[in-house]
């Protein structure tokens, strides 16, 4: 067991804080609207998702008071992905269900929620809270086991100051996420305002050089092979290569390399299939053959414009699907059919030029917010361990801010 810095101590994670899970809601309980439940698919390390949310009515809610979430608490999710971690950072009404584990400090003058949060962040504890994960169906933790994690804890206002500079990265984040998301609802909104000026409707077909499912990939672990983005890439309309993997370049053919400006949607299986993105970037990447490219025709359409048209559609592509349920299928031949109104050609250049500066800059606060992350995954293992101080930090965590 490694030395602890001077004024360090190490103790169980149930000695610093309780880890209780939240309410079981009955199925009777359960509305289309109403107050929201945090459920486990909604605690993710990458922060709260309201995303396909479950509601209770006003009065169920006003009946479990001791389940109420408030602005700042700390998150773990106690079943299938065990021990991803987040913060509640809303203040709005939010209740919380079963297999959500809610953290309260059990002495305030001795330990900082913040630096909690933050260690449990770790990779390492991270694994831990998987390798102690049980069940043969899914995994489960229970709160004992939880509380079992050893934690490094220095005094309170080092715990503080390490919670504060990492914070600040994560407030850049989340600064820039707002920006990116305001930047894509005005796009948006400049699209529909166009498209409601002058529009005509056509098939897709008639626009695109290229519908076509992606490839078989043949998967390595070479980091300098080429891309492959599948499904889960794709949410929210929006791309991330954090789920992506490598196959062989050499199996792919050129039509099937992404170009900027292309569409992804995916095409198989219920709750997945539909979902709509643009790729703008210019790195050399495929997808596999769970999600199909629509590419457009510049000779015939703008792009940037009819990208924005599919982004649209996709509540109606949603519903495209053939087949039994949890097999579920996105053909080319209906997607050629989809019939989209896309803005008319004297009007495509002007509302083009708008939406590349808003689609830019949405992008490069993404960019931006994936650097910052790095850089606090970086730092957060030093932080906890006492390696680096929090002054020999703070330098270069301004620089970046």
């Amino acid at each position: 067991m490694s030395t602890l810095p001077d004024g360090w101590h190490r103790h169980p994670l149930g000695d610093l804080a309780r880890v209780k899970s939240g309410f079981a809601f009955k199925s009777a309980d359960w509305t289309e609207h109403g107050v929201p439940v945090v459920k486990i698919a909604n605690v993710k390390n990458s922060g709260l998702s309201l995303e396909d949310c479950s509601f209770v009515s006003t009065s169920v809610a006003a009946s479990v008071p001791d389940f109420e979430l408030a602005n700042g608490d700390v998150l773990i999710s106690m079943t299938g992905y065990v021990g991803q971690v987040c913060r509640v950072d809303t203040d709005r009404q939010l209740l919380l269900n079963q297999r959500v584990g809610r953290l309260t400090i059990r002495d305030e003058h001795t330990t900082d929620i913040g630096y909690l949060y933050y260690y449990m962040r770790q990779r390492n504890v991270q694994d831990a809270f998987n390798s102690l994960g049980y069940g043969s169906a899914q995994a489960n933790i229970s709160p004992a086991l939880i509380g079992s994690i050893p934690v490094r804890l220095p005094p309170l206002s080092q715990q503080q100051a390490i919670a504060e500079v990492l914070a600040a990265l994560d407030d850049k984040i989340a600064a820039n996420r707002k920006l990116a998301d305001t930047a894509d609802a005005l796009a948006a909104a400049i699209y529909l305002g166009a498209a409601a000026e002058s529009s005509e409707q056509r098939a897709l077909s008639d626009v695109a050089s290229l519908i076509s499912r992606g490839v078989a990939p043949k998967y390595t672990e070479d980091e300098s092979e080429l891309t492959v983005l599948n499904q889960k890439c794709i949410r929210g309309q929006r791309i991330s290569l954090a789920p992506a993997r490598r196959t062989l370049g050499s199996k792919v053919q050129q039509p099937k390399r992404l170009q900027p400006n292309d569409v992804l949607v995916n095409s198989t299986g219920a709750g997945t299939l539909g979902r709509v993105a643009r790729w703008t970037g210019d790195d050399d990447a495929t997808v596999d053959s769970h999600v199909s490219i629509v590419r457009f025709d510049p000779d015939g359409i703008d792009p940037t414009c009819a990208g924005f048209a599919l982004l649209h559609a996709q509540k109606t592509i949603e519903m495209m699907g053939e087949g039994s349920t949890g097999q579920t299928e996105l053909s080319r031949e209906q997607l050629s059919k989809l019939a989209l109104r896309f803005i008319t050609r004297d009007r495509e250049a002007a509302v083009a030029e708008k939406l590349r500066a808003l689609s830019t800059a949405s992008a490069q606060a993404l960019d931006e917010s994936s650097r910052l992350a790095v850089i606090r995954d970086t730092l957060l293992p030093h932080l906890m361990s006492g390696s680096r101080t929090v002054r020999a930090v703070e330098r270069q965590v301004e620089q970046v801010l």
